[in-house]
Order: structure tokens, then C-alpha cells, then sequence
């Protein structure tokens, strides 16, 4: 089985078709470059934590500036929303399309 460190270009092409979402969506540029630094960290570390993640971008940077640049994003206003709101316009016809459970109890 492959290591996700190895599938990591995969991942990277396949959320690089994010990117374009999330710009037609009304993010800025560093927004967007952060969301996917994220995901793709998230992915490769298996962790949440700001510091993990930051070494697992393994950027050229020192470790710690990297973590700097992504709590100030991260802490930004209204990041979250329109995160969200992107999710549910793309994949709002998926949902539609989901049969619905009817449970008697």
C-alpha cells in the first residue's frame, strides 16, 4: 500500500480544481493558498495541530514563520462562513440527489 507522502501529488492535482471553485466563490488569493496548504497538510500529517501541520508542508522556511502565517489565517474573520457556504453551493446538487430515509418508528 502507498504512503500518503507518496499519493501527495495526486492530492495536490486533485485540489488544485478547488482552488478555481473557491476563487470564483469570492476568496482572495492567500485565502485560497491557505485552505489548500491545509487540506493537503492535514491529509499527508493526520493532525490538526498548527505546528504539525506547518512542519508538514516542509516549505523552505523556517517551521515557525510557517505557523505564524497560518494562525493569522486561520484566525481571520468570516473565514469559516465562507468555507462553508462554498461546500454547501458545490455540493448542494449531490445532496439533492441523495434518497431520502423514511424511518417509522
Amino acid at each position: 500500500m502507498d504512503s500518503i507522502r507518496n499519493l501527495t501529488p495526486e492530492i495536490q492535482k486533485r485540489t488544485s480544481k478547488s482552488e478555481h471553485f473557491l476563487a470564483k466563490e469570492g476568496m482572495k488569493r492567500p485565502e485560497v493558498k491557505f485552505t489548500l496548504a491545509i487540506l493537503t497538510s492535514m491529509l499527508k500529517e493526520h493532525h490538526v495541530h498548527l505546528t504539525v501541520l506547518a512542519r508538514g508542508l516542509e516549505e523552505k522556511i523556517n517551521p515557525k514563520k510557517t505557523w505564524e502565517r497560518l494562525s493569522r489565517h486561520i484566525s481571520k474573520c468570516g473565514l469559516h462562513d465562507t468555507l462553508t457556504e462554498s461546500n454547501i453551493k458545490k455540493n448542494k446538487a449531490k445532496i439533492h440527489q441523495m434518497p431520502t430515509k423514511t424511518s417509522y418508528i
